[in-house]
């Protein structure tokens, strides 16, 4: 994730399964370049089955989302 230099809030990166419920979030603050990396395993440290999930990045009125597919 890179974060531009003129944007000082802290982003909020989220994972959503296709019924909309979080799986787990990462609060990204800072500009620059950030690597987040999830090992398919929710917040509660449980597994995650293989399938679509939506990968969520917002702050302020800026959101961005995309795919992605879980492979095991």
């Amino acid at each position: 994730v890179a974060i531009p230099s003129s944007l000082k809030k802290t982003l909020v990166l989220s994972l959503y399964n296709i019924t909309g419920k979080n799986i787990c979030s990462w609060n990204i603050s800072g500009p620059g370049y950030h690597n987040v990396m999830w090992k398919g395993k929710s917040e509660g440290d449980s597994n995650i089955s293989t399938g679509m999930y939506f990968a969520r990045l917002y702050g302020g009125s800026k959101i961005l989302q995309t795919k992605i597919i879980l492979v095991k």
